[in-house]
């Protein structure tokens, strides 16, 4: 059971853009919620987007200065881990392999900024991914309920109190989806949950079309998009972290098949509303857009990750003929239209070849399967 206003953490990785973050933090600070604490990732921005977010803040009437803090070091070539507010999420407490959560064997040197006690900003050296900056951000956060936000995204300002509102009423609901529209054509979906297709290829629900009384109401999907969701601590605690193997991309695909299986729910409120620039933040080569080449290879490698590690023997092979046809889709989509062939094949052999070592992974979570295959294979049943 939740308390009464419980606090919220919201947790936001950054990777260049200061147009972008300055926008997503303005529209927090417009909540109608206060009871919220705000963790910047930081995954080693040097175009002087985190400096200014430290002016702009330091003088906001709703911030007070606070001190800048380093944690720290290198320790026989590895970092050593920063304070932990809140209670560490530990390995084991999840029951999953090492490789979900081993930041602190990442070497380098991490610093934080607490700019008051609702806002602070950790630093990483380099961009460790999205999945690293999320799972560390999440151990430093206090908040009963977690939420994860892109930078390149503006909510409206119910959208925690909407969150909030929903957790109170559904107790049985461990996650939730927001309503993400685009951010230049506001009538128009980019996703209401993750769907899964036939093949196996995960979607946005409803995505690209016109916002319609059809998208209004409250139901359950299968998961939630990484971009704009909100999850219980204790629902985080069982299913685990984002795997940091997956880097970028499908990491909440990923944790949404997980979550499922293991007997978690996720309920789209459509009422928490998200505005997303897609694609917008640059990637590791420094390139933006949903073809850009390292986009497109982990996208390839990590789907098939995803369901190799997830999927049931008696799905997959139920599902094996739409799965090859959507990799020829593909492959076809990538030769001839978004030019990107040489990293859509090098991401698909890159997953064929992580396939035999990430087998006692698939083994630990189908061990833990809480629902039946019935159950389950309706998620895939989704339209090409």
């Amino acid at each position: 059971m939740l308390t009464i206003n419980p606090k919220v953490s919201i947790i936001i990785p950054h990777h260049h853009g200061q147009n972008l973050i300055l926008g997503c933090l303005n529209s927090l600070s417009s909540q109608t919620y206060s009871n919220v604490e705000i963790i910047i990732m930081d995954n080693g921005s040097r175009d002087g987007s985190i400096e200014i977010i430290s002016q702009e803040f330091s003088s906001s009437p709703l911030h007070s200065r606070g001190n800048l803090s380093a944690y720290g070091g290198k320790k026989g070539g590895q970092r050593t881990s920063p304070p932990v507010s809140g209670g560490e999420l530990k390995r084991g407490q999840h029951s999953l392999p090492p490789c979900y959560c081993r930041g602190e064997q990442k070497g380098g040197y991490l610093k934080r900024e607490n700019i008051d006690q609702q806002f602070k900003i950790i630093h990483l050296p380099e961009n460790e991914g999205f999945a690293y900056a999320i799972n560390l951000g999440i151990r430093e956060s206090q908040g009963d309920l977690l939420a994860v936000l892109n930078n390149d995204a503006e909510v409206e300002p119910d959208w925690i109190q909407n969150g909030v509102k929903a957790f109170t009423e559904h107790p049985e609901i461990g996650i939730l989806a927001s309503r993400i529209m685009d951010f230049y054509h506001r009538d128009v979906i980019q996703n209401t949950g993750i769907v899964i297709h036939r093949c196996g290829r995960p979607s946005g629900r409803g995505r690209g079309k016109m916002y319609s009384e059809q998208w209004s109401k409250q139901e359950e999907v299968f998961g939630a998009s990484g971009g704009a969701m909100m999850v219980r601590r204790s629902v985080w605690e069982k299913v685990g972290p984002f795997r940091e193997d997956f880097v970028s991309y499908l990491e909440d695909v990923d944790w949404a098949f997980r979550a499922r299986l293991w007997g978690e729910k996720c309920l789209y409120i459509p009422d928490m509303v998200v505005h997303h620039r897609e694609a917008s933040t640059q990637d590791k080569q420094g390139q933006i857009g949903v073809d850009s080449p390292e986009r497109v290879r982990k996208i390839a490698r990590n789907k098939l990750w995803t369901l190799w590690l997830n999927t049931p023997w008696q799905i997959f092979i139920l599902q094996l003929p739409f799965i090859i046809g959507g990799l020829f889709y593909s492959l076809t989509y990538h030769t001839f239209k978004s030019g990107q062939l040489n990293p859509f094949l090098i991401g698909t052999f890159e997953g064929k070849w992580g396939i035999i070592p990430r087998w006692k992974d698939r083994r630990t979570i189908q061990k833990q399967r809480k629902i039946s295959i019935k159950e389950l294979r309706v998620w895939y049943n989704h339209e090409q």
